[in-house]
């Protein structure tokens, strides 16, 4: 029994929905039957939370003092779940998911420069690209692309 709770926790971690607070989790589900109810899974411990207020009544702020969150980060999780449905109680990493100002057109644009084999310097082509498509680029973001370009060129 213990290996495979231990399979379900490195698979937990892997998904990224280890829970990473199981000693805030105080529900009396949680402590009665351990072998179904995991605190360390930390979908159905935010799932049990929502069912708490949703088909049970119980108030917010018990439920919250249960699972020692705040009432904001429940609020947030209700309002993901009546938008999202089960998919809203999935962590998602906070920020862009990927660049906004390095479009399709601006890679392509790159690409073109480097094929020419001009050799052209990251300075110069922040240039041509602020030019050509009105956007500003950090330099870093070009010496990644053009190094990535040549790898692949050379490879």
């Amino acid at each position: 029994m213990k290996t495979k709770m231990a399979q379900k926790h490195k698979n937990l971690m892997e998904a990224g929905l280890l829970n990473p607070n199981p000693d805030r989790v105080f529900d009396p589900l949680f402590q009665l039957h351990p072998e179904f109810f995991d605190a360390l899974d930390a979908l159905q411990v935010r799932y049990e939370m929502l069912r708490s207020h949703e088909v049970d009544g119980e108030s917010v702020v018990e439920i919250c003092k249960r699972y020692g969150i705040s009432r904001q980060t429940f609020y947030n999780l209700h309002e993901k779940f009546l938008r999202e449905g089960s998919a809203g109680l999935l962590s998602k990493k906070p920020g862009p998911r990927a660049p906004s100002k390095l479009t399709k057109s601006v890679l392509e644009f790159v690409e073109q420069q480097v094929k020419r084999g001009s050799g052209i310097g990251t300075i110069e082509l922040l240039s041509r690209i602020e030019d050509k498509f009105a956007v500003s680029l950090h330099r870093r973001t070009i010496e990644k692309l053009l190094r990535e370009i040549r790898s692949k060129k050379n490879s």
